[in-house]
């Protein structure tokens, strides 16, 4: 007999919703991972789409035909620096919102 293979969540998916349980009332909690859920696929729909235009862009700009291989490498110093923002923005987003504060309490004025 064959077992269906269990489709693994990214880890920070794993992470989110176990916090989102903790801290979410039961007649809520349905409501609040669906929202968690279309915030996620959100959020990669949206990397998706910048990437796509990312790509179109460098294939616009190169004088010759690039092959699949040269774009992706051509994209790789683009996605650093993505990256690098990214990782910015999140700090000043948690520094400005929670004070600094990553335990899940509110912050005391």
């Amino acid at each position: 007999m064959w077992r269906q293979k269990r489709q693994e969540k990214p880890v920070e998916g794993c992470r989110v919703s176990h916090y989102l349980n903790a801290v979410t009332d039961s007649a809520q909690r349905a409501t609040v991972l669906s929202f968690k859920g279309l915030v996620f696929n959100l959020g990669y729909g949206t990397l998706g789409l910048l990437y796509a235009g990312l790509l179109a862009m460098l294939r616009g700009s190169a004088g010759s035909p690039m092959s699949e291989e040269g774009m992706f490498q051509a994209s790789l110093p683009w996605l650093l620096g993505y990256g690098v923002v990214a990782c910015l923005l999140f700090a000043v987003l948690v520094v400005v919102s929670g004070n600094g504060q990553l335990s899940g309490r509110p912050a005391t004025p």
